[in-house]
């Protein structure tokens, strides 16, 4: 991953945190700016971010270190409302809900604030469960063209090196042609890493040792 750090640190990248106000996001943030891997943007509220700051002893200097978006007085809110209704209009949603959703809910007005091009990148998900935060994702960004599938790609840092795990949050029981497709989109995403990749397809069964529907599927890969 050397490689990739160094690229990073080349050019640094707007990278905004939907829950800013984590103490983890926080520490993180830190770690960032220690690094140089990329200019942080919290979007929370500014004396909750300060008062977490001193607790956790941390010294990062607001506009400095990193950007803070509160959405209670953001001049970005105005906008980011109405790009929320264009994208939501035709199924129910109302100027006075959207308005209140992008007010209330940190990814997608974080998300919005991508898609307009104002940051290069979100990270959200320490606070609430996985499966909201992904159904807002693709409502604003949709899914890739030329597929209906959407899968997870998680990387893992060990001492043996770099790995990545596909999928284990969407697609519990995929078909074959699934798990291909699947494959494929996670080595093509690998790949961004500058990563030869070499795939494993696993179940709970090696080489089909306990016949199954799972590992009879992914048998079939090899």
């Amino acid at each position: 991953m050397r490689p990739l750090l160094a690229r990073a640190r080349s050019s640094p990248r707007r990278v905004i945190f939907s829950h800013g106000e984590s103490d983890r996001v926080l520490q993180v943030t830190q770690g960032i700016v220690n690094d140089g891997l990329a200019f942080p943007i919290l979007l929370g509220h500014r004396d909750v971010i300060e008062q977490r700051l001193n607790q956790l002893g941390l010294h990062l200097k607001m506009g400095q270190d990193f950007e803070l978006i509160d959405p209670r007085n953001s001049s970005f809110h105005e906008e980011s409302w109405k790009a929320y209704h264009a994208l939501t209009g035709r199924r129910g949603i109302s100027p006075e809900a959207a308005r209140t959703v992008v007010q209330n809910n940190s990814t997608v007005m974080a998300s919005l604030l991508v898609l307009k091009g104002y940051v290069d990148a979100l990270l959200c998900g320490p606070v609430e469960h996985y499966k909201p935060h992904l159904e807002h994702l693709v409502q604003i960004f949709g899914i890739s063209s030329g597929t209906d599938l959407l899968a997870t790609l998680t990387a893992l840092l060990v001492d043996q090196g770099v790995y990545f795990v596909c999928d284990g949050h969407i697609n519990f029981n995929p078909t074959s042609e699934e798990v291909a497709e699947i494959a494929i989109m996670a080595a093509t995403r690998v790949k961004q890493f500058g990563i030869t990749t070499k795939i494993a397809l696993l179940s709970h069964s090696n080489f089909g040792f306990c016949p199954s529907g799972s590992s009879e599927k992914n048998a079939k890969g090899f």
